[in-house]
């Protein structure tokens, strides 16, 4: 019986090690991914100045959206609607 427990033990120790491993390396790899990818963008904004333009535009438009967006949820919330009161 203290074979069996002793075994069961080293077994559990080598899946917590494994299980720890993984992560640490996956997490490691995302982190690396993300590095790479951030690099990488600042690379192309640097060559390509329109593109910067493009995706100031962008920003602009949906930042106007967001705040139309809030005022109306903002205009819901104040409502006195029984059907929907928290």
């Amino acid at each position: 019986m203290s074979q069996e427990k002793s075994l069961r033990k080293k077994i559990r120790e080598l899946v917590r090690s494994t299980v720890n491993e993984e992560s640490f390396v996956g997490s490691w790899f995302r982190k690396l991914a993300k590095n790479v990818e951030d690099r990488e963008f600042a690379r192309l904004l640097a060559q390509q100045p329109e593109l910067q333009k493009r995706l100031d535009k962008i920003k602009k438009s949906t930042e106007k959206d967001v705040k139309s967006l809030e005022k109306y949820i903002k205009a819901m919330k104040n409502r006195k609607n029984p059907k929907y009161s928290d």
